[in-house]
């Protein structure tokens, strides 16, 4: 109908990673040492995605599933909201909850993003965007970032 639309999507997804040497890098990371051997993994995924708009204010979506990679295993699970509160979609705001796991590097990592959006006239656009993130794995880490873009249209 108009005022509803709803999509619903499912994936699945296999890798296969074969062992070897880690190539060299500058920067080291979480991957094992340079020289050192990775051993062989396999990282199998599902998920099923829903898309829920039931008007011009307001859209939801959802994805969940599954991912066994190597000595990782846990559930994938992503939530969305855009919201556009006033008439005219001249301000918007999005929210985004992210869980996923990293087969490569054995580790699990969480991400909560909210980006808000404010068309001023025709010509500026003011856009923020704070994200955290948290990895817990062999090595546990986390990170908050806030940046503004203030665009202008000619």
């Amino acid at each position: 109908s108009r005022g509803l639309t709803l999509t619903l999507l499912a994936t699945i997804q296999r890798a296969d990673y074969e062992g070897g040497f880690r190539p060299p890098t500058s920067g080291g990371g979480l991957l094992p040492p340079e020289g050192i051997a990775l051993p062989p993994t396999r990282d199998d995924r599902w998920s099923a995605e829903i898309y829920y708009r039931p008007g011009s204010r307001l859209g939801l979506s959802a994805r969940v599933g599954r991912a066994t990679a190597g000595a990782i295993s846990g559930i994938l699970q992503r939530y969305h909201l855009d919201w556009y509160p006033l008439a005219g979609g001249a301000v918007a705001v999005g929210l985004t909850y992210d869980e996923d796991v990293d087969s490569i590097a054995n580790r699990r990592a969480r991400r909560l993003v909210l980006t808000p959006s404010w068309t001023l006239n025709r010509h500026p656009v003011l856009n923020l965007n704070y994200t955290r993130l948290s990895v817990s794995g062999p090595l546990t880490s986390g990170a908050r970032t806030f940046y503004a873009t203030l665009t202008f249209t000619l």
